[in-house]
């Protein structure tokens, strides 16, 4: 094997078992957060915000060195691997077949070969398995990470395209207002606003050359406390470089896209980001109503916004809900139904994960599995070659065994006729062979591959369950007490795999009960939402039923007026006299007939208040 290849291949597997190790500590990383969540409810915004970035850090950190724990392990191992050759070792492995399994070795050894793999647990198949795909499961790993960092290239890209060519700069006063909110809030780098059409929400891009894209037309349609709450938000977020730390959180999410610890522990703090703009907004205006109604207004426009690396104004799903009620209230979310049900099973995962350990113990991976045989007190003198072959039984002793089964290699060190052997082998081949401290030189192994099948099949009677020289006297009769050794570990691996198949029926049985009763959960969610949703639009509908009927009543109460000032100035001699009434702001006409200007303009000056109100009442000619 090329130097090369093997350090790609020692990379693959340290990548593959960090990977793996996350997961489990993605677990202890959803009960801490679970834990800040309900130890913040009453604290600042910011407060939990900085702690669960903590938690954050924590995490990349912890992974970063169990990549290196396993990177330093597989070089030890690589390095002791060539320090083998000359020397009594202290374990081998046997060679890896195609199924994973321990395949035989050159032309013997075949009961040893199984009983190494009757003796493993199913931690170490898992260990096994897992190095030996290591390389598969690290380029399935690489290609989604390559997708999913080239979707975060193409949006960022696309961004920077529409600031230089598509966004165009606001009039000179929301210009001038921005610089007045900036120096309100601290914010000492300059900030471009500009207005485009492709931006659906009011979103801030860029750290050391910030901008803040408007949709187009929006500062029309909106009042201006409304217009400033949002510039304030958005630049909250500049002042506190969030669009660099989203940009670090978004990279941390692709790397471990699989995890959902990260995942919920990244949602968190995107939605703790949002509630600390919020809150410095408020500081920075002292009008909470004007940010409410501006995020109700944004909520509908934001189900169709893609701004995924921007700071968005408005929050997704149930997000702007929960700002809402914070800014309120003041006072945060703590766990959902869901959430909840998610921490209390990261414990239980948690608790059965550490007594399997405790019970059963973990073979790490990338471990050396020794076998050894105690080596008898004195070593049977040397013999000619004239010796029987059937006594070569009494000649041959192991000495040690070692096993490294994620690269299939196995190396014995075992007596025969006198001699010290070192036979190392790779997948079932030769590959080293020393006798004594002579190294035999690889084109002349293949001549002693006879009295390598003989040392096999002579040391194949060794009991290596209990690690123990045998006496060899009757074969049958040691055939037969193996024969029944193992029928017994045959029977007790049936009653044992019944009761995991049990258990394993059991545990699908609470996952299907479990995935039914997230997906009551979450369609009750949705009906909430869409309930809340029919709410406002049903208290938008009010509010517009209650304008109109003000517009009606005032307009009546003027018209009233109107007519008891015409009475007053014996225009007529009574109210039940007005048949038509048409005033504005250059017109009087009363029953059709034209008033003089002077009455006019006394009647505009007390009643017409701006100029496009009018009075009208019955059919008059205008």
């Amino acid at each position: 094997m090329h130097f090369s290849s093997h350090l790609l291949n020692e990379a693959a597997v340290a990548v593959c078992w960090t990977l793996v190790h996350s997961l489990w500590q993605g677990l202890v990383l959803v009960i801490l957060t679970g834990l800040v969540m309900v130890s913040t409810r009453k604290s600042r915004p910011v407060v939990r915000y900085r702690m669960l970035s903590s938690l954050m850090v924590f995490f990349v950190a912890v992974t970063a060195m169990t990549f290196a724990r396993e990177w330093s392990a597989r070089s030890a191992q690589v390095a002791a691997g060539r320090a083998l050759v000359g020397g009594a070792v202290d374990g081998i492995v046997p060679a890896v077949g195609e199924g994973g399994g321990v395949a035989p070795a050159v032309g013997g050894g075949r009961g040893i070969a199984a009983m190494i793999d009757s003796s493993m647990g199913m931690a170490e198949r898992v260990n096994r398995y897992l190095s030996a795909h290591a390389a598969l499961i690290v380029m399935v790993w690489l290609v989604i990470l390559w997708v999913r960092l080239g979707r975060m290239w193409w949006a960022l890209a696309h961004t920077r395209h529409i600031r230089r060519r598509e966004g165009r700069p606001l009039p000179e006063y929301w210009t001038g207002r921005l610089k007045e909110l900036s120096e309100r809030l601290g914010l000492r780098r300059p900030v471009l606003l500009l207005e485009s059409a492709v931006m659906k929400v009011p979103v801030a891009f860029g750290h050391l050359k910030p901008v803040i894209f408007i949709p187009i037309g929006l500062f029309a349609k909106i009042p201006p406390e409304q217009a400033e709450a949002i510039l304030l938000h958005e630049l909250a977020h500049i002042r506190r470089d969030d669009y660099l730390m989203n940009l670090l959180q978004r990279m941390v999410e692709h790397l471990f896209f699989f995890n959902p610890g990260v995942l919920w522990l990244s949602a968190l703090m995107r939605e703790a980001r949002e509630n600390c703009c919020d809150e410095m907004a408020i500081a920075g205006d002292g009008d909470k109503k004007q940010l409410v109604r501006a995020l109700i207004w944004f909520r509908e426009l934001s189900l169709d916004s893609d701004a995924v690396y921007g700071m968005g104004f408005a929050g997704r799903r149930n997000v702007f809900v929960n700002r809402i009620a914070r800014i309120v209230h003041n006072k945060s979310k703590g766990l959902t139904v869901v959430e909840g049900v998610f921490f209390g099973f990261s414990i239980l995962l948690i608790g059965f994960l550490a007594m399997a350990f405790k019970q059963g113990g973990r073979n790490t991976p990338g471990n050396i599995h020794k076998v050894e045989v105690a080596q008898q007190d004195t070593l049977p003198p040397a013999k000619t070659d004239t010796a029987r072959p059937d006594d070569d039984s009494e000649r041959d002793r192991m000495v040690s065994l070692d096993v490294d089964l994620p690269h299939g290699k196995q190396t014995l060190v075992a007596l025969h006729k006198g001699q010290l052997y070192h036979i190392t082998q790779v997948n079932g081949v030769v590959t080293e062979l020393s006798i004594g401290e002579k190294s035999v030189p690889a084109d002349k192994i293949e001549g002693y591959q006879p009295t390598i099948r003989r040392i096999y099949e002579n040391l194949d009677r060794v009991r290596i369950d209990k690690m123990e020289p045998v006496a060899f006297g009757d074969p049958l009769a040691l055939s037969q007490g193996d024969l029944r050794r193992q029928e017994e570990a045959m029977a007790d691996a049936k009653s044992d795999l019944l009761k995991r198949m049990k258990d394993l029926q059991a545990s699908q049985v609470d996952v299907e009960r479990q995935n039914v009763d997230r997906q009551s959960l979450e369609n009750a969610l949705k009906d909430r939402e869409v309930a809340i949703q029919k709410e406002r639009r049903d208290l938008i509908d009010r509010e517009l039923d209650l304008e109109r009927a003000q517009k009606t009543q005032m307009q009546e109460i003027g018209i009233v007026a109107v007519m008891q000032e015409a009475v007053s100035r014996g225009i007529v001699s009574d109210v039940a006299e007005i048949r038509s009434l048409h005033l504005t702001k250059d017109t009087l006409l009363i029953n059709g007939k034209k008033q003089s200007a002077a009455v006019q303009g006394a009647f505009s000056k007390k009643f017409i208040l701006t100029p496009e109100m009018e009075f009208n009442y019955g059919s008059s000619d205008k």
